[in-house]
């Protein structure tokens, strides 16, 4: 169910960082564990002024009588705080897949009675009452074309906006509106009837970018600008979204340091003098046998290394090498009043400087060293690496110690959400390569570009739009050569128009290797090869357009 909440005038004196709806979530609880079991207990989720508010069990009837007590409760509540709930805009669904459901009552708010609906929804997202997506998937696709509509009023076939102004205008706006709230409903792009509607907005995108022919293959279009399949994009939205969560905890929290102050870049060479301050150098590394963390104070003299899990980067092992140094100088029993820490990680270093933190392993390192700041006046040095210092360059020998250690001493450290990500891209680049390695069909484009070739990509979306027309015509073999010409009824005869061979059809191999050879030695040209072998591989592209452009006199797109 969904609510929205109207204040009369009062200001309200309950605000967390979900909102001022924290009581009524207490009170679903509360009640909850009092008179219902805990299989029907209300879930209850706010953000901002929306409340969901999910009751699960078997009987309409029982789901509807608690669902009225928690509203009760709410109400009475809300009145509290001088606020009211709008009863027409409160929205009820039973999500069922049952074909025929027992009569029940609908529960009501104050004296009105709500009515159930088939869909709703909530945050953006459409749900139906038997959780199917299509409705969410049409209206997600009827978004997106709008919005690409409204850009293509500003390009012709020939003209105007850069094939990587439109690619921008794509990635940046119409796909994430075509893919808003993926992480919900991702599992919809497994359906072909689903992933068809969707794949029609892309392909308008991809023919809009080139100024290709409509009878293009998408997948030679996906192919050649580097795209993923929109089914695969759509689920590595949803991962990314899924491991952002799960690495950062659903924690985004503000932070503002105080008593830690970060040296100057070159203050590092009077700081590692001061022998009456407790001085310790960090170090990570990584390397083909694992990831590993250095730790080296020199008075009193202490040497630690640590193994940490194989998935880490170097950046989680330097700041997992800050936070063991601020637990080591916090358990120090010496009468030191200032610490320095000389860290060789510039990113490292910013990361304790941020206003904000979404890694849990950052956070961690950030409240070692506030918690150090309490008791000692805390520096924080850079020092540059590998410049034969010496407390550096031990720590960098204990980081690689580290590595070797057994696995059974690995430290528990979060995976990083880059790292995470870089896994769920992979695997969809993965996904994507073999896809077109199996294709079929897209003959002539499988010849031109064995692979997905990113370099090809950025290539064709730097070339002014008449150059990215050609080439894709090239590439793909939809340009208008007399035997595709024909088949799209635009000319009636299949025959060359740059030799005199009779019967030669002007097929775009004719074209590009036969042709060219036909009329070098009409011209007594002495070379009678066709394109040299860079023109025809598949990354000779930039050689192959240059060439057709000059010999080629390619007709008319």
């Amino acid at each position: 169910m969904g609510h929205r909440y109207h204040g009369k005038g009062s200001t309200q004196r309950q605000t967390t960082r979900w909102g001022p709806l924290a009581s009524p979530m207490e009170f679903g609880s509360r009640r909850s564990n009092q008179e219902i079991s805990p299989n029907q207990a209300p879930k209850i989720k706010a953000y901002a002024d929306d409340i969901g508010i999910i009751i699960t069990g078997v009987c309409p009837s029982t789901l509807s009588s608690i669902m009225e007590s928690t509203l009760r409760g709410i109400c009475e509540w809300a009145e509290k705080m001088g606020l009211s709930i709008n009863a027409d805009k409160t929205d009820l669904i039973l999500f069922t897949k049952r074909y025929k459901v027992p009569k029940w009552t609908p529960p009501k708010i104050g004296v009105t009675r709500l009515t159930p609906k088939t869909q709703v929804k909530y945050l953006g997202t459409v749900l139906e009452c038997k959780l199917a997506w299509r409705p969410k998937v049409v209206e997600r696709v009827k978004k997106a074309t709008i919005a690409l509509y409204t850009s293509k009023k500003m390009l012709s076939s020939t003209w105007d906006l850069s094939p990587a102004l439109m690619h921008w205008i794509y990635t940046s706006v119409v796909r994430p509106t075509l893919l808003y709230g993926a992480l919900v409903w991702w599992q919809a792009t497994e359906k072909t009837t689903y992933t068809e509607l969707m794949e029609r907005i892309q392909r308008q995108a991809l023919v809009c970018k080139t100024g290709a022919l409509n009878s293009t293959a998408t997948k030679a279009l996906e192919t050649i600008l580097g795209i993923y399949p929109i089914d695969i994009h759509a689920q590595l939205t949803a991962g990314k979204a899924a491991k952002r969560l799960f690495a950062s905890g659903n924690i985004v929290q503000s932070a503002e340091v105080k008593t830690i102050s970060f040296m100057g870049p070159d203050d590092w060479k009077t700081g590692r003098d001061q022998t009456q301050h407790l001085n310790i150098y960090t170090d990570g590394t990584k390397m083909e046998g694992g990831v590993g963390a250095g730790l080296y104070c020199t008075d009193p003299e202490i040497r630690l290394s640590f193994k940490l899990p194989n998935d880490c980067s170097i950046f989680q092992a330097e700041v997992f090498a800050i936070r063991k140094a601020a637990e080591v100088a916090q358990n120090i029993n010496r009468p030191h009043d200032v610490v320095n820490l000389f860290v060789n990680s510039q990113a490292a270093i910013r990361s304790m400087q941020s206003s904000t933190v979404n890694s849990k392993n950052v956070m961690a390192s950030r409240e070692a060293l506030d918690n150090l700041s309490t008791t000692k006046s805390l520096r924080i040095y850079w020092v540059p690496s590998h410049q034969g210092i010496d407390g550096n360059e031990t720590a960098d020998v204990l980081a690689k110690e580290g590595v070797e250690l057994a696995s059974d001493r690995t430290e528990n450290v979060p995976v990083s959400l880059r790292t995470l990500q870089s896994a769920l891209e992979k695997q969809a680049d993965t996904r994507a390569k073999s896809r077109w390695r199996n294709t079929k069909t897209c003959r002539i484009s499988r010849t031109m570009c064995k692979e997905r070739n990113d370099k090809l990509s950025q290539y064709v979306l730097r070339l002014p739009r008449k150059d990215c027309r050609l080439l894709v015509g090239i590439l793909t073999g939809h340009c208008l050569a007399t035997s595709h010409a024909t088949t799209l009824g635009v000319l009636n005869s299949r025959a060359c128009r740059k030799c005199d061979e009779s019967g030669a059809i002007e097929t775009l191999e004719h074209l590009i290797c036969t042709g060219i050879t036909r009329r070098r030695l009409q011209q007594g040209t002495r070379r009678t090869t066709c394109l040299r072998q860079k023109h025809l591989d598949p990354y000779g592209y930039k050689n192959r357009l240059t060439y057709l452009k000059v010999h080629a006199h390619q007709p008319d797109n």
